[in-house]
């Protein structure tokens, strides 16, 4: 009988320890990885679909893109718990859906392993040929963040690495086509041209080269003659592209080994070009000098002044710097001493350097394009909670911007555009204190 009791005494305290431990289990289940309902995950997307809209202004995207972009982080990043203790609660909340519902039907995302699925998507990229049969060119791009002056706050640095991919431009702009590279498809959609054509009737209105020995005169009525361009730009992978930046080389005669001028095309992280910018000499001590055009992010702003420049070695672009300057900034610089003094309020510098194929496309090297937006956007947030100061465009601004952009696209069409240019000098008459503040 006292084995009895003490059998049942036994196995009282193990059911009860077990009951305990699937207690606690739950309970912290439900208080950490509390699975959301429909209307909350809905929810949640369409503030990630906002929050990514507003950091990288002037773009689209839809809700299940954006939740697209957080499962292929999880699955390409394996540090993405790193951002789970962070004081963005959209992203937070979107982490958790975006496992959650892959565990069901797209299986566990996890960045740490390198699957199969992950090795075979690098042998088909690496396998892709060049279509002039030769070797394709790489570079890795490494941006240098800084921002002396982030509203009262302390010194910010921050890097980025972006890897790019150069191909020729076709003649003419009927021959404009996708091209299939190792690291993504360099689409023609995503560029504001993508042949010679479409460059020598390119019209650049408000961005027009202005050197800083010659503040406010275009130096070049009519671009010099060219056979041969070059493009060095990131891709699209898997519907997402990455794209602060682009440059094209532009080559006096097809076999020449040194550009007679470039390009830089200024987008943003969700892959949106939006303005170019042209050179008006190779010389670097003559840089960029020219309006922004259009918001990067939402700490900028369209009417900031960019001073700009590329150096490169040999036909390759070495390094890039580009010192931003508001208008109330830039008029307190005398026009020689730009971009050799201190009067600016953040600045970004590139190096550029030739990487191999393995580099930039075998499974241990490639780098997502959605980790890096995703990555783009918790900086931007952390920024913000941190006091960095956003901009926002007046409607006026906004109009002007739009009006711009609209412009140059019907000019560089050949379509009319009289009407237009009314317009612009009327809305530049209604934004006169934006343009010319009072220093």
């Amino acid at each position: 009988m006292t084995n009895f009791f003490n059998f049942t005494k036994h196995t009282t305290y193990i059911s009860l320890l077990i009951f305990t431990m699937f207690t606690l289990q739950l309970g912290a289940q439900n208080t950490v990885d509390k699975i959301s309902t429909s209307a909350e995950k809905k929810s949640h997307k369409k503030q990630l679909k906002k929050e990514l809209i507003s950091a990288f202004p002037g773009s689209t995207i839809t809700e299940d893109l954006a939740s697209k972009m957080v499962y292929h982080y999880l699955l390409n990043n394996p540090s993405s718990d790193s951002l789970t203790n962070t004081p963005n609660n959209t992203l937070q909340k979107m982490i958790t859906d975006v496992k959650q519902d892959s565990i069901l039907v797209l299986g566990s995302p996890s960045g740490e392993k390198i699957t199969e699925v992950k090795i075979k998507a690098a042998e088909r990229r690496m396998a892709i040929p060049h279509p002039n049969g030769g070797d394709w060119k790489f570079y890795h791009c490494s941006s240098f963040h800084l921002r002396p002056a982030a509203g009262g706050v302390k010194l910010m640095e921050h890097e980025g690495l972006v890897n790019m991919v150069r191909v020729t431009l076709p003649k003419r702009k009927k021959d404009r086509h996708d091209i299939s590279t190792p690291i993504g498809d360099v689409k023609w959609k995503d560029h504001l041209f993508f042949s010679n054509q479409q460059l020598r009737n390119y019209q650049f209105n408000l961005c027009f080269p202005n050197g800083p020995d010659n503040a406010g005169v275009s130096l070049y009525k009519h671009l010099p003659a060219f056979e041969r361009v070059d493009l060095i730009t990131p891709a699209r992978y898997d519907l997402f592209r990455f794209a602060p930046v682009a440059i094209y080389m532009v080559y006096e005669k097809e076999n020449d080994s040194k550009p007679i001028f470039y390009l830089m095309e200024g987008g943003n992280g969700l892959g949106f070009c939006e303005v170019l910018y042209v050179s008006p000499t190779m010389d670097p001590n003559k840089p960029i000098l020219i309006d922004a055009g259009y918001r990067p992010t939402s700490f900028s702003n369209s009417w900031n002044s960019y001073v700009a420049k590329t150096e490169f070695v040999n036909d390759d672009p070495d390094s890039v710097s580009i010192k931003v300057y508001t208008r109330k900034e830039i008029l307190k610089v005398p026009v020689a001493s730009l971009g050799k003094d201190n009067g600016f309020h953040f600045q970004i510098k590139m190096k550029i350097a030739p990487a191999s194929l393995k580099d930039v496309a075998d499974v241990k090297h490639f780098i997502h394009p959605a980790t890096q937006t995703i990555q783009a956007y918790h900086r931007i947030q952390t920024l913000k909670s941190v006091g960095v100061p956003t901009t926002e465009n007046t409607k006026v601004e906004k109009k002007y911007t739009r009006l711009t952009k609209r412009l140059t696209r019907r000019a560089s069409r050949g379509w009319p555009h009289k009407g237009l240019e009314k317009r612009l000098n009327k809305i530049k008459l209604e934004m006169s204190d934006v343009l010319h503040p009072k220093v």
